[in-house]
């Protein structure tokens, strides 16, 4: 459970590059504090890593019948996994 495969999550790349991925968390509306230096706009929401996690979690859901298969069937099962590996390889897939 990360921001990064939270619903709520959305990646950024409008700061520095970082050695992890970076983005907003779009749970709650933006709150501006009383004690910022400068305005924020509608657009400011919490920025968040993507390894970083909260107590809102919700996962994303997606309409990929890849992704979905992935997921069900072969994720988590170290015997799939390692059959799938030797499949791409045999078909020079990445």
């Amino acid at each position: 459970m990360k921001c990064e495969e939270c619903k709520y999550w959305e990646e950024t790349d409008e700061y520095e590059p970082q050695e992890c991925l970076q983005g907003f968390c779009h749970r709650y509306p933006p709150m501006q504090s009383p004690l910022a230096e400068h305005h924020h706009s509608p657009n400011d929401f919490f920025v968040s890593r993507g390894f970083d996690w909260c107590g809102e979690f919700e996962a994303k859901t997606t309409s990929d019948a890849v992704v979905i298969l992935h997921e069900r069937y072969i994720k988590g099962s170290k015997k799939r996994l390692k059959r799938l590996e030797k499949e791409r390889e045999k078909l020079n897939i990445a």
